[in-house]
């Protein structure tokens, strides 16, 4: 009976794991836009619609419905431990019938995949949203795959969100030669701590783009204060893993993740 039951787990667990692989292999359309399950267009009467870039999956755009999906698909592609991510990539069948689908999937560098719902908080006490959260997680983990549900209070609260758009605005900086400019900058910072405007005199010094700086918390090379939004005043000092100042106020690009 055990061997039995396991052989029907097995099968539903293969087809949600073969759905994500062909999600994540699916390429752009011909306008540059990486289409899930539900195809979203921007201007759509009644639905808010954002193209999100990403040069986590390739220099596309994702479309998302709605300010929080938009805020999950930045995290996404800040998030250090996230190689790749689509939008509406799988469905999940209902016993009773009804498919639901995912908001988002993201794959590791070792080819780990983890789910993730989107849901204003309210909602959550909705006995239906609640029964469908109930019954995604539960088809997902015959796959053994982790399932989050996000919140606004996760994706719209200062300073994390305030800080995390001023970071994604750093992603798209390309410079002449950023190694070059990240190293000058390194070299100049030392072991003090700097404000935010103070690095960027430093970047603009040594013909790099103000928005170096933001590349470099992305990049994992300074730390900054949650002291203060994210401003010319907030401070920064360059990362170090053996003397680091994290448990003191001090933040790194892993402490805007979500579901951490």
């Amino acid at each position: 009976m055990e061997c039995k039951k396991s052989r029907q787990d097995s099968k539903p667990a293969r087809s949600i794991i073969n759905a994500l692989g062909a999600a994540f292999r699916k390429g752009p359309d011909s306008a540059g836009i990486l289409q899930g399950r539900r195809k979203f267009r921007s201007g759509r009467p009644h639905v808010w619609v954002s193209l999100v870039p990403s040069r986590k999956n390739g220099d596309v755009l994702m479309p998302c419905e709605g300010r929080l999906e938009a805020a999950l698909a930045k995290c996404l592609e800040l998030d250090p431990d996230v190689s790749e991510y689509r939008c509406q990539p799988i469905r999940i069948k209902n016993p009773g019938g009804r498919e639901f689908v995912i908001d988002f999937a993201s794959r590791d560098r070792l080819g780990r995949y983890t789910l993730y719902d989107v849901k204003p908080f309210g909602k959550l006490d909705d006995p239906r949203v609640a029964n469908r959260m109930r019954t995604v997680r539960s088809r997902l983990s015959l796959a053994q795959l982790p399932h989050l549900v996000v919140t606004e209070r996760e994706l719209e609260t200062d300073p994390q969100r305030q800080v995390r758009d001023s970071l994604f605005r750093g992603l798209f900086i390309t410079t002449t030669d950023y190694l070059k400019a990240r190293k000058a900058v390194l070299g100049e910072l030392g072991r003090r701590s700097v404000c935010v405007g103070e690095a960027r005199r430093i970047a603009v010094r040594n013909d790099a783009h103000p928005l170096l700086i933001e590349r470099m918390v992305i990049d994992g090379q300074l730390n900054f204060s949650v002291s203060t939004l994210w401003s010319d005043y907030t401070n920064l000092e360059v990362f170090n893993e053996c003397d680091s100042k994290s448990a003191a106020g001090w933040c790194s690009i892993r402490d805007v993740r979500i579901g951490v």
